[in-house]
């Protein structure tokens, strides 16, 4: 086979050599970023060498990267959509978070994010969040959210009330109850405060064993006490069942402290005071 003949018609192939493009020892480089845009390959047994009709030039390669990286951000936006159910929650993210309440536990739900490969392919463990109200449950929660969702995987962060809405159409309940097993995580917020009854309890039910047969984690937010959470201290058997499998299936991470929502409410009265000059 002619090489030289073949790397002649690609020279001559439309947008290869351009404006300021120039040759060295033979070989086309970029006028722009002054790195090669042919590859010299060597052949064993004194068989000659090969100038490969093409290569990717630096500037060509980093504009490549970029469109790559563009089309990741695009993608984890869209997965970021569906995910949330407010424009608020989906820029809680740890680069947003102001340093208040419990670093001990924030650290922790941090480590998980990081680790959330391991927790997902090879613990199938999730998290529950628990503590009194204001204290960052339901930030951390979107933090992991938008943590995973940068990383590639599918996220769903929702409350058992919107749930219950979603499965009220009997139509649609199965096609709804396969989409939250498909998440990669599914996240459901301020667990406890759904109004108990024979069907609320079977729905949780059914959510929570669907994602413990599939080894998809859970990670849930509760205001509910330790000694409300343990499932040997309750009487009702359907709470029982739900609680000790909830445990089966989440690390507990305890979040202590004040409600955090009146020292950010301090501190924007504070920057308010300033502007106003009050």
């Amino acid at each position: 086979m002619d090489f030289d003949y073949l790397l002649t018609q690609y020279e001559k192939a439309e947008n290869f050599v351009k404006k300021g493009d120039f040759k060295k020892n033979n070989i086309w480089y970029c006028g722009i970023c002054k790195t090669p845009k042919q590859t010299v390959i060597e052949f064993p047994a004194g068989s000659g060498i090969f100038r490969k009709p093409f290569s990717t030039c630096k500037c060509i390669a980093d504009e490549e990267k970029a469109l790559s990286e563009k089309k990741k951000r695009e993608a984890a936006e869209r997965r970021r959509t569906i995910c949330f159910p407010d424009y608020e929650t989906s820029f809680q993210r740890f680069e947003t978070d102001k340093g208040i309440g419990d670093r001990k536990a924030m650290q922790s739900v941090r480590n998980y994010a990081e680790n959330f490969e391991i927790m997902y392919h090879e613990k199938h463990l999730g998290l529950m969040l628990f503590g009194s109200v204001g204290i960052g449950k339901s930030f951390a929660a979107a933090c992991i959210a938008n943590s995973v969702i940068d990383r590639g995987y599918t996220c769903y962060f929702t409350d058992f009330s919107t749930i219950f809405d979603g499965l009220w159409d009997a139509e649609k309940k199965g096609t709804f109850l396969n989409e939250l097993v498909s998440y990669d995580l599914l996240v459901i917020d301020d667990f406890g405060v759904e109004r108990e009854s024979g069907y609320t309890n079977e729905i949780i039910t059914k959510v929570i064993n669907a994602r413990c047969r599939n080894g998809k984690p859970l990670i849930l937010t509760t205001n509910l006490t330790p000694a409300e959470l343990n499932p040997s201290s309750l009487k009702d058997r359907d709470k029982r069942r739900i609680y000790s499998r909830l445990f089966q299936m989440t690390v507990p991470i305890e979040f202590e402290g004040t409600d955090n929502r009146l020292e950010i409410m301090y501190q924007n009265a504070e920057t308010v005071s300033e502007l106003l000059g009050l």
